[in-house]
């Protein structure tokens, strides 16, 4: 089962022709409700980012853009990671 949010591309032509596939793999899409953040995992992830990671909103270059996004994320990616590695005491 893959959890997906209501994002447009999720239920377009392109996943929709694959589906049969998918169902032959055993593989299901289960599809969030519009406008739910709080039931998909990613949201705290995303929102950590946007207002912790991110802070600079402008950049002169997409390409910027991209490196910052993709530092974040690796950031973000090793925090939890970590988190999820720790043994309790």
């Amino acid at each position: 089962m893959v959890v997906v949010g209501d994002y447009s591309v999720h239920k377009g032509a392109r996943v929709h022709a694959e589906l049969p596939a998918l169902h032959v793999a055993d593989i299901y899409l289960l599809y969030l409700p519009a406008y739910s953040p709080e039931l998909s995992r990613i949201e705290p992830v995303w929102k950590d980012l946007k207002y912790h990671q991110l802070t600079c909103r402008s950049y002169e270059r997409l390409g910027e853009l991209k490196t910052a996004a993709e530092r974040a994320l690796t950031r973000k990616a090793l925090a939890l990671r970590a988190a999820h590695t720790k043994t309790p005491a």
